[in-house]
């Protein structure tokens, strides 16, 4: 990196002037479009970047081998996070098995089409719109809400009219439109990096920016963004595990009974005070005082017990602890549970980074 100070001058009534590095037009005058360079502003700050038509996106090659199935599948996903628009799949040898697996893909990414091409190809098109990143979010965060409540249910047992494998059907599959906002979310972040300096307009169609101001500055708070996006997904990821441990534990009797239930601290509880943590975070975007509650509770240590002020005390740790030595299932639902207070710490920490930015 090069800076050394330049003098500009008046040009006319209302402009300015000043020169550019030789060496830098010389190394980049091939890439000039008419002689015409960008001018970016970021605050006080300029940017120049030689002005050049984007090239026409070619279809990503990818050959699907039955040997190296796993290398084709997630390179596909990765050009769906990359941004490309369209992939062109050859297949080098036949199997059915790897071939339905790629099928799956048009359940797992948003906007994802294959078809066939022509015999041994076919082509996977990815047609995504740019939509507010923090609705997205909101989304994600209302999925967690509803696998919550299914959870929170359980602690108490099932009606006799209700079936369980029909409420983990749906657990699963919320925790599966999660994973995909995950992935469009991804999709939308890389399309920010790439997009902002000749398209400003990509801050305001995904909620980054608003009004005719263009700020650059807001493309870091989509790093924020991201670390909320993957910790909400962790999260719902962990609430269907909840399930499954609860669906084993709690549909009788003497297992709801180890759960500690109408007890002084049950782990009905313990769930309970993790999720207000988990929503304190996530509602702690706009709200500094909810902010530093939920930071404040962060690695807190009595004695040997790890607890999270104003959330979950040490006697109250103590009493989980205690209740999770009965077994091994008890003992994964407690770990389960804590984990999600740590994760809501990471979106808190997201925030107050994203607030650093006002």
């Amino acid at each position: 990196m090069e800076r050394k100070p330049r003098k500009y001058w008046p040009s006319g009534n209302s402009s300015f002037v000043t020169t550019l590095p030789n060496n830098w037009v010389k190394d980049y005058a091939k890439e000039f479009s008419e002689k015409e360079i960008m001018v970016t502003q970021i605050g006080e700050t300029l940017l120049f970047t030689p002005k050049k038509n984007p090239p026409a996106e070619k279809p990503l090659p990818i050959e699907m081998k039955p040997s190296d199935a796993s290398r084709a599948y997630y390179s596909i996903i990765s050009a769906y996070i990359q941004d490309y628009s369209e992939v062109c799949l050859v297949e080098k040898g036949y199997s059915r098995s790897f071939l339905d697996k790629i099928m799956l893909i048009q359940n797992k990414l948003p906007g994802a089409t294959i078809q066939p091409k022509s015999e041994g190809e076919y082509k996977v098109t990815f047609v995504t719109e740019p939509e507010p990143i923090p609705t997205i979010l909101d989304k994600m965060y209302g999925h967690y809400k509803q696998i919550y409540e299914k959870n929170k249910d359980l602690f108490t047992g099932l009606d006799e009219k209700e079936n369980i494998n029909t409420k983990f059907n749906f657990v699963q599959y919320t925790e599966e439109e999660v994973d995909k906002m995950g992935f469009l979310l991804k999709r939308l972040f890389t399309r920010v990096f790439n997009t902002v300096l000749f398209d400003p307009t990509i801050l305001e169609t995904t909620g980054l920016s608003k009004g005719k101001d263009t700020d650059y500055s807001v493309v870091s708070k989509s790093v924020a963004y991201s670390v909320v996006a993957s910790n909400l997904e962790r999260i719902t990821d962990i609430q269907v595990g909840i399930f499954r441990t609860l669906k084993d534990i709690a549909l009788d009797e003497k297992g709801r009974k180890s759960l500690g239930i109408h007890k002084d601290y049950g782990f009905d509880d313990y769930y309970n005070a993790a999720h207000q943590m988990v929503t304190d975070a996530y509602q702690s975007k706009d709200n500094l005082k909810l902010l530093l509650k939920v930071l404040n509770s962060e690695d807190r240590q009595d004695g040997d017990v790890c607890y999270r002020e104003g959330y979950i005390d040490s006697k109250q740790r103590r009493q989980a602890l205690k209740l999770a030595e009965e077994s091994q299932s008890l003992s994964s639902l407690e770990g389960s549970i804590w984990a999600n207070t740590g994760l809501a710490t990471n979106i808190a920490e997201a925030w107050i980074n994203m607030r650093d930015l006002e």
